[in-house]
C-alpha cells in the first residue's frame, strides 16, 4: 500500500500544478482584468476573443494583426499535468488491485 499512497500523492501534486498553471494563465493573460481593453492591449483594438479551455485571450487590431496575452507555456503545462494526474491515478488503481 505505500506505493498506492505515493502514486496518489503524486496525482494530487500534478493536479495542483495544473491548477496553479491555469490560474497563472488567467492572471498573466489579463482574463480577470476589468479594465478597458485598450489599457492592456494598446490602441486600435478591433476585437477581443477568449476561451477558458484551452486558455487563450487574444487582442485583434484594426490592421489585421493579433496578440496572444496568455503565455505560451500555460496550456502545455496545464494539459501535461492533467495527463500525468490521470496516469498516476490509473497506476494507483492498478497497484491497489494487485495481490
Amino acid at each position: 500500500m505505500p506505493t498506492v499512497r505515493k502514486l496518489l500523492l503524486g496525482a494530487v501534486g500534478t493536479f495542483l500544478l495544473a491548477v496553479v498553471a491555469w490560474v497563472a494563465g488567467l492572471v498573466s493573460g489579463k482574463l480577470l482584468s476589468f479594465r478597458p481593453a485598450d489599457e492592456y492591449c494598446g490602441e486600435h483594438v478591433k476585437a477581443l476573443s477568449w476561451h477558458f479551455i484551452p486558455l487563450t485571450h487574444q487582442c485583434s487590431f484594426t490592421d489585421g494583426t493579433s496578440r496572444e496575452l496568455v503565455p505560451a507555456w500555460v496550456n502545455p503545462l496545464f494539459f501535461v499535468s492533467l495527463a500525468a494526474t490521470l496516469v498516476l491515478i490509473l497506476l494507483a488503481m492498478r497497484a491497489a488491485n494487485r495481490p
